[in-house]
């Protein structure tokens, strides 16, 4: 079986598969172990936290702060984690004889392709739920046995308030679903980058993805905003760029055809893959 063969196999999808866990089973585990850590102190943390109780002049409790901190940093680093494995899909071809070996192995580019998928991205993404299991489980178990008390994510998801993130913008299901959305397109840039740039591709990328966000912004506020002014409030401003039913599926259209290119071009690159250089055209 060569690589130019037509079929389509989800067997030689899960060998590739296999060959790629055999040979980074030692970083998967390191990184399993380093995120069930950092996730347990995390936890010991905020156990410690939700003892102080008293009110603030915001009319929040310091557990409240700590919750709503904690989760703008776990949505931060959770998508710098899935951007920067997203970005080293093609780690594989990153130099000349990693490439030929991995161009030359008996499976389809389409087969190649969608198993690098599957390990940078949904792989990643299940080492991280396992991680969040895991701990979840040995909190239960010491509060069970030592009788003290913990808090996991949902208890502390439970205690946060949409309206006390950013006074005025209502957190409905369009603002989670606008949030997914333009992660989705930032994480096709990042499967772009990953395929197209050789080394460093998660800071090329990055910066090639702060450019694009600000530009795309930009042309998309300057378009619902046309002709009335610039006397709007940040959180009106986004009040209306989230909740526009209009705009908003404008918005969503573009962002969804935008990761669709990405995706499309990353297969393209991947497929006119050269020994010496990644080409395009």
């Amino acid at each position: 079986m060569n690589s130019t063969a037509s079929k389509f196999s989800l067997e030689r999808i899960a060998l590739l598969l296999k060959r790629d866990i055999s040979e980074n089973w030692r970083s998967i585990f390191y990184f399993f172990l380093a995120s069930y850590i950092i996730v347990l102190l995390w936890f010991c943390l905020a156990a410690y936290v939700s003892r102080y109780n008293e009110s603030l002049p915001n009319g929040m409790t310091p557990f409240d702060m700590f919750c709503y901190a904690s989760a703008l940093l776990l949505s931060f680093c959770i998508s710098v984690v899935l951007c920067f494995s997203a970005s080293r899909i093609f780690k594989p071809m990153s130099g000349k004889g990693k490439r030929i070996d991995f161009l030359m192995l008996p499976a389809t580019h389409a087969e190649k392709f969608v198993s690098r998928v599957v390990y940078s991205v949904f792989g990643t993404a299940f080492v991280l739920f396992v991680v969040f299991l895991v701990a979840e489980l040995t909190r239960i178990l010491i509060g069970a046995v030592f009788s003290v008390n913990t808090w996991g994510v949902m208890d502390m998801w439970h205690v946060l308030d949409g309206e006390k993130l950013v006074p005025g913008v209502n957190y409905n299901e369009h603002f989670w679903l606008y949030t997914l959305i333009g992660f989705i397109w930032t994480h096709s840039l990042y499967i772009l980058g990953g395929t197209y740039f050789t080394k460093h591709p998660f800071t090329k990328t990055l910066i090639l993805a702060m450019l694009c966000s600000g530009l795309l912004s930009a042309c998309f506020l300057a378009f619902r905003m046309g002709g009335q002014g610039n006397s709007l409030s940040i959180t009106t401003t986004m009040s209306m760029v989230v909740y526009d039913g209009v705009y908003t599926w404008i918005y969503y259209t573009i962002y969804c055809i935008f990761a669709v290119v990405n995706w499309w071009l990353a297969y393209r690159i991947f497929v006119r893959s050269q020994v010496k250089e990644r080409n395009l055209f």
